[in-house]
């Protein structure tokens, strides 16, 4: 992921362009999270319904997968393979020592914040997606149909948001736009916790409200850390787009990890029973908290950040 990344910081240096760039690419990755979401649990019961193992179902499903990433990367070596930098004036670094070459990068502010942000929507984002097929199963009570609609319908309608969201970094600027769009999702998303998801209309909703913060972070951030190779090239006369998206996907990874590692024990600790069809009311509050009120800590982030990165470049 990281040199197809820094591809983006390559292909073009200017400001709107590359947000543009962005949104094609996140339409693409929508494309693959709509085949991915909506056939996964149908091909796994299918195989399950034929007296195949959960072993075998899922073998099953990473192969198909697997192919089709094998056949993305072919198609991104050869489609990319005479792309020439923007700027040859400016020197590539030469990493000697690839630790202190990464931490280096942190001495940029615009860096930090940027990074910062990113770990705490990862972790966030891991604890939704990592609560919410079990919030489906054992609270609103879908099966893997019902499942594969909810992520078809608002994968959907996350690519129809996209030329909004692309509208509105280009007059507001992707940083307002990344800070207002996400301030407004998260917080919405948290009353749900008072308004509840018990029909599937509205748990759809809050997908799909969900949906346009994730549209416009996964995008804009990536745009904003183009904006930080820029910074960093004219600090330090050297253009290292790909240390500097490593840095940030450590930071990515990094709030994944930790965010899967929090899904679990919250759900552990508020005495999820998988062997349960339906849980106790402990659990389904339990789990509505994990599930609604983790955007806090994006709230809160995206406030912050935005009085961090006022009136600068």
């Amino acid at each position: 992921m990281i040199p197809y990344s820094a591809l983006g910081a390559e292909i073009t240096n200017d400001y709107n362009e590359r947000t543009s760039l962005r949104m094609y690419a996140h339409i693409f990755t929508l494309g693959g999270l709509i085949i991915a979401s909506s056939l996964t649990m149908s091909i796994v019961e299918g195989i399950l319904m034929k007296g195949g193992t959960p072993m075998e179902a899922w073998t099953r499903v990473g192969l198909i997968y697997g192919t089709i990433i094998l056949v993305a990367g072919i198609i991104t070596i050869v489609s990319t393979a005479k792309v020439e930098r923007f700027d040859s004036t400016i020197a590539t670094i030469e990493n000697k020592n690839i630790f202190k070459t990464l931490f280096s990068t942190l001495k940029l502010k615009s860096l930090r914040i940027v990074a910062g942000s990113i770990i705490l929507y990862a972790v966030g984002f891991t604890i939704a997606q990592g609560t919410i097929v079990f919030y489906m199963e054992k609270v609103v009570g879908l099966t893997g149909a019902g499942i594969g609609s909810y992520f078809l319908i608002t994968a959907l309608v996350g690519i129809v948001c996209i030329p909004l969201i692309n509208f509105i970094s280009n007059k507001l600027g992707k940083r307002r736009a990344y800070t207002y769009i996400i301030l407004f999702a998260a917080t919405l998303q948290c009353i749900f916790y008072f308004v509840g998801t018990g029909n599937f209309g509205l748990l759809l909703t809050f997908g799909i409200i969900q949906g346009v913060g994730h549209n416009a972070f996964f995008p804009l951030s990536y745009a904003l850390v183009y904006d930080c190779c820029d910074i960093d090239a004219y600090l330090n006369k050297t253009r290292r787009e790909g240390v500097v998206l490593s840095v940030t996907g450590l930071c990515q990874k990094g709030g994944y990890a930790l965010g899967t590692a929090i899904a679990g024990f919250l759900l552990s600790f508020f005495s999820y029973n998988p062997e349960l069809a339906v849980q106790t009311a402990e659990t389904q509050n339990g789990m509505a908290v994990t599930l609604f009120c983790y955007r806090a800590n994006l709230v809160y982030s995206m406030c912050t950040s935005n009085v961090s990165l006022q009136n600068k470049p």
